[in-house]
C-alpha cells in the first residue's frame, strides 16, 4: 500500500515551522537579554507556539488517520475481489479510526509537552542564575543577559542541539531507544509510521470481518531488510492470534524487529491457500 505523501509531507512542514519559529524567540531571548519580564514573556510566546502546534496536530490527525484507515479497507476490498460483505463505514470501523487518531495525537502530543517543559524549565533556571549569579560571585547580571542561547545549546540537556553541519535544532528524547531526535525529523518519522499502521490495521479489520484469519507478510518491494525477508519467508499468520499452528500477526511483529518499524513498506494479505479454501468452502 502506497502511504499518502501529501499527508506525510503537510505534517512535516508544520513541524518544521514551529521549530523556527520556537528556535528564533529563544534567539531573540539572548539578544535581549534574560531580565525575568522578558523571560517569561519568551515563555509565554513558546507556549502560544506549542498551542498553535497542538491545534495543527490536532487537524491533521482528524483529517488524515481516518483517510488513511479508508485506504487500508479499500486495499482489503481489492485483495477480496467481493468475497464477504462490504465494510460499515458507519459502525466499528469508524470508531476503530477514531481511537487511531486520538492515539496518534496523544503520540505528538507527548513531544510538545516534553519541549515545553524543558523550555520552562531551563528559562526558569537561567532568570535565576541572573539574579543569584552577581550575590555570589559567580558571573555577571551582564554576561547572564547574554548567553541564554549558547547555554542551551552548551548545557547539553537535549532541548538545543547542534548537528553535524553546526546548526541547531530541538531536540526530543520520546522513542525508547533512547534517541535524540530533530523535531522536525520524528514528526515525518512518527507520520509514515502512524498512517502505515493506520491504513494495515484497516485492511486487518476488513479481512478479518470477513472470516480471513490467515494472511502472508506483503509488499516490501526490492529493498527488504534481512528481518522482514523473514517474515515474508515464515509465513502465513493468524490474525486472531487463535490459530494454534501459526504465530500471530503481533508476535511476528515482535519477532521480527523491522518489521512494521519507521519507515517499513510491508502490509499484510490473504494467505492464498486459506483464502482459497475459504472461498471453496463458502461456494458448497
Amino acid at each position: 500500500m502506497k502511504l499518502p505523501a501529501g499527508e506525510v509531507a503537510r505534517l512535516t512542514r508544520l513541524y518544521g515551522d514551529a521549530q523556527e519559529r520556537i528556535l528564533l524567540a529563544l534567539a531573540r531571548a539572548e539578544a535581549k537579554g534574560n531580565s525575568t519580564a522578558h523571560l517569561e514573556a519568551v515563555r509565554t510566546e513558546v507556549a502560544r507556539l506549542l498551542a498553535d502546534l497542538s491545534d495543527g496536530t490536532h487537524q491533521w490527525t482528524a483529517e488524515a488517520v481516518p483517510r488513511a484507515y479508508t485506504d487500508g479497507l479499500k486495499a482489503a476490498e481489492v485483495m477480496l475481489g467481493g468475497y464477504g460483505v462490504q465494510a460499515d463505514l458507519a459502525g466499528i470501523h469508524t470508531q476503530a479510526a477514531q481511537v487511531l487518531a486520538d492515539n496518534v495525537y496523544s503520540t505528538f502530543s507527548a513531544m510538545q509537552s516534553s519541549i515545553g517543559r524543558q523550555v520552562d524549565d531551563q528559562l526558569r533556571a537561567y532568570a535565576l542564575d541572573a539574579i543569584t549569579g552577581p550575590v555570589f560571585g559567580v558571573g555577571t547580571t551582564a554576561n547572564a543577559k547574554s548567553d541564554i542561547f549558547t547555554r542551551m545549546v552548551n548545557d547539553g540537556q537535549g532541548l538545543l542541539r547542534t548537528r553535524a553541519d553546526g546548526s541547531t535544532y530541538l531536540g526530543v528524547q520520546i522513542t525508547p531507544d533512547g534517541k535524540w531526535w530533530d523535531m522536525q525529523t520524528y514528526a515525518e518519522m512518527s507520520a509514515r509510521t502512524t498512517l502505515a499502521e493506520t491504513m494495515r490495521t484497516g485492511t486487518e479489520m476488513r479481512l478479518g470481518e470477513s472470516g480471513i484469519d490467515l494472511v502472508d507478510v506483503v509488499g516490501g518491494g526490492g529493498n527488504v531488510c534481512d528481518s522482514c525477508q523473514a517474515a515474508e519467508d515464515n509465513g502465513p499468520y493468524s490474525l486472531s492470534g487463535n490459530d494454534p499452528d501459526h504465530m500471530s500477526i503481533a508476535e511476528a511483529e515482535a519477532t521480527y524487529a523491522h518489521l512494521f518499524g519507521p519507515n517499513c513498506s510491508h502490509s499484510v494479505a490473504p494467505n492464498t491457500d486459506a483464502f482459497d479454501a475459504l472461498e471453496g468452502t463458502t461456494a458448497q
